[in-house]
């Protein structure tokens, strides 16, 4: 093939770490094209070969084998050789293992091949694969070599299925979306004020009552919020909840796409469902949000359910999340030993912890994560409150402002206590921010106009991929970073397409930065609309941005 007409090198997201011109002629990967794959990688080589068929491209035919002199695309085992130049990841893994994510990928000679230091890295390098095919339109790759690997070993994504519940099929279209980007933890936001969406064991109440509707989402989590068998329905948005048998089939297909789910309990404030629910496990607060009755013998009860539950149901995850955010007006005694009692529980379920910032307040170890998302600077620039603060009672808005105002010391408090961080700022990875760019497609204009919550200034697509995280952590020990990971929050998200527009392309950006380093927007945008088609072909709802320029969509 002519080599104008090939596909430029850089249409890959994340930018690989070393990516070199080739030698030798340019490859069509076509429909039958053969795999020859070592028989241990033969699940990976399944599961992306059929994505490239969903993203609209070729069907390969995968043999068992390490080499086939008819093969098209070879994977094999890499050398010290393959993998030179690019270090090891850094940070935790959230299935807290240690697994070698390089990849080298050499398009030359008429073939395509995969060197990988492991299953995963195969898996990671395969998607590279996966997005050049999309890119070039045709599947004519020019030669090249790539030789690379994450920069942190936790890259992942915190959904609230809570506000607005997300039934199964859609969190496993969110899961493709992680995968297509090299994103590899789903961190789900499971329990809130407004519902509780798993099942419990000798605690029905919490899931029965989310499932009869989820109340409209307000900012501060008020005691108003609290779901009730005798609210007006049509105030409710749907109710539901992952049963068991639910769980595990999304915990199985994360992890065929080397994605952890990560389970999150948001205790002991926002916990208005679960005193809904069963009203006695109400404790003592300064203002009208509900909190935890933390040290009795009920709460005890229920907090070792609930831990022994999601232990059982999430074995893949190291760390459990327990929340402990915005416990608002709790008595901090109280919320200390809520924090102690939760960890043990953790530890005797051979888990390890993974909170919100707050918790470092009261106390963390050196085997916990903190997940770093309040930004004292950020908070203080944000948007006007005035209609929120209008609708918060003032008592409960005087201990959001003191809250908020005390973050200025949890990042010393983490490091001196010894625990990692894991970043999620505000200012760059919140994706329930409002959005800035101006859409081309006039119904996403109509979304767009209610989306985000508008405390928060509107997030533009290059502030996501132009920053590094690193940057929210100023003077930290990069040793000490576990990872990056971004949130999407539902107050105003209503449906799959809501949620769609708000996460699509902000992932990329992402991507962008946990895998690898900041990238130049103008590089970032090209790379978005070579990859759009795919995405067309999934049928996925993204912002098609006016600051993009993408191809215009055929059929």
């Amino acid at each position: 093939m002519d080599e104008d007409l090939s596909v430029p090198m850089n249409m890959v997201i994340p930018d690989p770490a070393l990516l070199r011109p080739g030698t030798g002629d340019s490859v069509r990967v076509a429909h039958g094209a053969a795999v020859a794959t070592p028989i241990e990688w033969l699940d990976e080589v399944a599961v992306v070969a059929d994505e490239i068929v969903r993203d609209g491209g070729p069907r390969l035919a995968v043999h068992r084998g390490d080499g086939s002199p008819d093969a098209t695309i070879t994977l094999r085992e890499a050398t010290a050789d393959d993998l030179a130049g690019v270090p090891a990841a850094t940070g935790l893994r959230a299935d807290g293992t240690v697994v070698d994510e390089r990849y080298r990928l050499v398009v030359s000679g008429g073939g395509v091949t995969i060197a990988a230091a492991s299953a995963e890295g195969a898996f990671r390098g395969l998607t590279t694969l996966r997005q050049l095919i999309t890119a070039s339109g045709d599947g004519w790759l020019p030669a090249l070599d790539i030789a690379d690997g994450p920069r942190f070993a936790w890259r992942g994504l915190s959904l609230d299925v809570v506000r607005t519940f997300h039934p199964v099929a859609e969190v496993e279209r969110v899961i493709d979306m992680l995968a297509l980007h090299k994103l590899n933890v789903l961190h789900l936001h499971l329990t809130d004020d407004q519902g509780w969406r798993f099942e419990v064991p000798g605690w029905p109440r919490l899931h029965e009552l989310s499932d009869e509707g989820t109340p409209g989402a307000g900012l501060a989590g008020s005691a108003s919020e609290e779901p009730s068998t005798g609210a007006d329905p049509s105030l409710l948005r749907p109710g539901g909840h992952f049963t068991d048998a639910d769980i595990a089939r999304l915990v199985a297909y994360g992890r065929a796409r080397h994605v952890v789910l990560v389970p999150e309990v948001d205790l002991p404030g926002h916990v208005a469902a679960a005193v809904a629910a069963y009203p006695e496990l109400a404790g003592p607060a300064a203002g009208p949000a509900a909190v935890l009755a933390v040290g009795t013998e009920r709460a005890n009860e229920f907090l070792r359910a609930v831990v022994a539950c999601e232990a059982e149901l999430f074995p893949d995850a190291a760390h459990l999340h327990i929340g402990a955010d915005e416990a608002w007006g709790m008595d901090p005694d109280a919320y200390a030993s809520y924090v102690g009692e939760v960890r043990d529980l953790v530890h005797a379920a051979a888990r390890r912890v993974i909170g919100w910032q707050e918790h470092a307040r009261a106390s963390t170890t050196p085997d916990s994560i903190a997940q770093l998302w309040i930004e004292p600077d950020f908070i203080d620039g944000a948007g006007d409150v005035s209609e929120a603060a209008a609708a918060t009672p003032p008592e409960l808005l005087e201990l959001i402002v003191e809250h908020l105002a005390a973050a200025s010391g949890d990042l010393d408090a983490v490091v001196r206590q010894g625990a990692s961080i894991l970043l999620s700022p505000a200012s760059q990875l919140y994706f329930d921010r409002p959005i800035a760019e101006a859409s081309v497609d006039a119904e996403q204009e109509v979304r767009r106009a209610r989306l985000g919550l508008p405390v928060y200034p509107a997030l533009v697509l290059s502030e996501v991929v132009g920053r590094d995280p690193l940057a929210s952590a100023p003077g930290v020990d990069r040793s000490r970073i576990a990872g990056v990971e971004a949130a999407i929050w539902c107050e105003t998200i209503t449906d799959a397409a809501d949620l769609e527009l708000l996460l699509l392309p902000r992932l990329a950006g992402l991507a962008e930065v946990s895998w690898g380093s900041p990238r130049p927007w103008p590089d970032h945008a090209a790379a978005l609309a070579a990859q759009a088609p795919a995405w067309d072909a999934r049928g996925w709802g993204y912002l098609r941005a006016a600051t993009v320029p993408w191809r215009p969509v055929v059929g």
